[in-house]
């Protein structure tokens, strides 16, 4: 809000093409309708009407008529406007302020205990220096609306995290054993916590902390459950597993669904048998917390605004002092994959968990995995198997440069070495896709912007309306020595997850991936678009993004030119395929059907090759149902590309049963459910390691 600038501008109100009569206190409604505006637009509040320029963030206040309550009305808001933003600059500043204070404190302290022994003080007072900078830095931007430039100083002060632990093992996997410690400076560091706490709270609604989004407190030992509908297919063979956001403690203030501690819930069919299990992954942040019985780590919905940039001075003073951050900080709940005898959890921002699965169906966290020391960046949740030819290929994504890194893994467990890939800067990239030949990288308006936090107070990765979509297409092979060709679009947009990409002819590359786009965005409070992107701002506003929508990208070698074009309207997200059909033409997608609720009511099939009337079936998971991503399982000797079943847990809100469900692929009808013997949230990514796979899993 603090680019935001009020101007009076006379404007007929005949002319204006969208109007909203609103009655309600002038002040919140007028911040509501900031905070949700994605284009120009114009609301009516007591008699005066507020324009909004999406384009260069101007906020426009004009009456409506002449008469004298309209420009009293006007008044009336322009100063309460005023005064809410002369409160809120104050409070930031007593914030920092505070934290001034109590920095010197501690580096008094650290001279006084550490006379004598200045190898160990010099290095901590090198780290308080540079986080004073860039405390002054941000005291001084208060209320500026060109504030000076932080990322440089961020970035200093970033570097002073604990560099990664590497393995020692044979097989690679490092055993977590995290210290964290208490000591003369823990106290005047717990009272940070509170100050922010004091200071900004729990803001909002918890919504993640509610109904079925609600965590489990308890894990699950392995249960054997029943079928209680249909008849179970024969060639289910294996085990689903679906990872999920599932907080062990209380957030120390604002949560999103990204936020949770890693739960796997996995579905073992064996020998004529069904068990159910649910197990934590044990990673160095849950391990810590459940050391000292509360939440330590800050959230990824704590970087927001004022708060966000406390929020970062307090964890880097809680990384050098009290926590053990050398095995990462990563709570491993977005995704599983399986190679090379490995099952590995993954997520955005930290290196792979190693998963052990037992003979009866149980888990158990191995530690973190790093190919035999040859992994120091994190990898990105969404990796790609070639069925043809057993590569798996992964990335990595940093703050710093090289901000992307491109690695393959050979059907042995070998690992190339890193490829970094020049982006425009530190992007979210959340998925790509591979092809028979080359790899399709995203580089997409998502970008890690520290600066919007105190700009836009928005959250540290920031949708940058002026940068447009591309697209870069590469030989998959990291040995050969060629350029990036780089495919752009006119507008910004995001996509989260893609559903398969081949090679249409010489030329071309197809890509289908589930696109969102600001300018179809309908409100601000699609649960689904605000927790899961957590990018709400668009010309220093909070804007959500619109549902996603599977779309057809074609890319055309040989001219550089590139299209778009949507397979229908269904809202869906999580595509999933035949993974036997990856790399190559497929023709059928399978995808969850999003409500404006944020929760998944059914699963759209598309058909890719069908016409429009013919294209979509859709599979309702029931009256109050709702749904998470589904695995596709193939029938014994399949032919056709649907051929299979689909599995996944799905929650009924009436009964507060949850159950495993199996929908014909074929069909798209329900042939088979299984109830639960507890509640299963509703989370992210699932897979299905078949019998064979789970025999095959290296010794460790």
């Amino acid at each position: 809000m603090a680019s935001l600038r009020l101007a009076c501008l006379i404007t007929p109100s005949s002319k204006l093409k969208q109007s909203y009569k609103i009655d309600s206190n002038p002040t919140s409604t007028l911040y509501n309708f900031l905070s949700s505006t994605r284009t120009n637009k114009n609301v009516h509040l007591k008699g005066f009407r507020v324009s909004a320029n999406a384009k260069d963030g101007s906020v426009g206040v004009a009456t409506v008529h002449r008469k004298k309550r309209g420009y009293e009305a006007y008044k009336e808001v322009a100063k309460e406007i005023k005064d809410a933003r002369k409160t809120r600059d104050e409070q930031w500043k007593m914030a920092l302020e505070t934290l001034l204070f109590q920095i010197k404190n501690i580096r008094r302290k650290i001279e006084t205990h550490f006379m004598d022994k200045p190898d160990v003080a010099n290095p901590m007072l090198v780290i308080l220096k540079d986080v004073e900078s860039l405390v002054e830095i941000h005291k001084v931007n208060i209320g500026l609306k060109n504030p000076i430039p932080t990322t440089d100083a961020i970035m200093t002060v970033a570097n002073h995290f604990q560099a990664y632990k590497h393995s020692e093992r044979d097989d690679g996997v490092i055993p977590v054993d995290p210290r964290p410690k208490r000591n003369a400076f823990s106290p005047i560091i717990d009272m940070f916590t509170e100050v922010a706490n004091l200071l900004y709270g729990q803001r909002g609604a918890q919504l993640y902390l509610q109904g079925n989004f609600a965590p489990v407190r308890e894990e699950t030992p392995p249960t054997e459950i029943q079928v209680v509908e249909g008849e179970l297919p024969s060639c289910i063979k294996g085990m689903m597993i679906r990872n999920g956001p599932n907080p062990q403690f209380e957030p120390l203030a604002k949560y999103q669904w990204m936020d949770g501690d890693g739960m796997l819930h996995a579905t073992y069919f064996q020998d004529g048998k069904v068990t159910y299990a649910s197990r934590y992954t044990k990673t160095s942040r849950f391990k810590q917390e459940q050391i000292t019985g509360q939440a330590e780590f800050p959230k990824y919905g704590d970087y927001t605004g004022a708060f966000g940039v406390f929020t970062a001075f307090t964890q880097l003073l809680k990384s050098v002092f009290v926590l053990d951050t050398s095995y990462g900080c990563g709570v491993a709940n977005e995704s599983i994959a399986y190679h090379a005898g490995m099952v590995m959890v993954l997520e955005d921002f930290d290196r792979p968990y190693a998963i052990k699965i037992k003979k009866d169906g149980d888990l158990e966290t191995l530690g973190v995995y790093d190919f035999k020391n040859k992994l120091s960046h994190n990898c990105t949740p969404h990796t790609k198997k070639d069925p043809k030819t057993g590569e798996w290929f992964v990335f990595g994504a940093a703050y710093t440069e090289p901000y992307m890194t491109y690695r393959v893994v050979a059907p042995d467990g070998s690992i190339s070495d890193p490829l970094p890939i020049e982006v425009s800067g530190p992007t979210y990239m959340h998925d790509f896709c591979i092809t028979d030949n080359y790899v399709i990288i995203m580089d997409l308006p998502l970008t890690f912007n520290p600066e919007a936090m105190l700009k836009y107070n928005d959250w540290i990765y920031n949708l940058n309306p002026l940068k447009k979509a591309r697209f870069g297409i590469r030989p998959r092979d990291p040995k050969i020595n060629a350029e990036v060709q780089w495919f752009e679009f006119k507008e910004p947009f995001f996509i989260f997850h893609n559903a398969n990409s081949w090679e249409d002819g010489d030329d071309k590359v197809v890509l289908y991936g589930c696109k969102m786009s600001p300018e179809k965005a309908e409100n601000d409070s699609i649960p689904i678009i605000k927790s899961v992107l957590l990018c709400r701002a668009l010309v220093g506003q909070n804007v959500a993004l619109s549902f996603p929508e599977l779309y057809k990208f074609t890319f055309d070698l040989k001219t550089g030119k590139a299209t778009q074009e949507m397979v229908s309207e269904n809202k869906v997200d999580f595509p999933k395929i035949n993974e036997n059909y990856m790399a190559g033409k497929s023709q059928y997608v399978y995808a969850n059907e999003f409500d404006k609720t944020g929760k998944s009511p059914a699963i759209i099939k598309y058909d890719l090759e069908a016409g429009p009337k013919k294209r979509v079936t859709r599979a309702d998971f029931g009256k109050n149902i709702f749904g998470s991503e589904v695995v596709f399982i193939p029938s014994e000797n399949a032919i056709e590309e649907d051929d299979g079943y689909l599995l996944n847990y799905v929650h009924n809100e009436d009964n507060g049963k949850s159950y495993v469900n199996v929908i014909c692929a074929n069909e798209m009808k329900k042939v088979a459910a299984l109830e639960l013997p507890n509640r299963v949230p509703y989370g992210f990514h699932a897979i299905f390691i078949d019998q064979d796979d789970l025999e095959h899993q290296r010794t460790l």
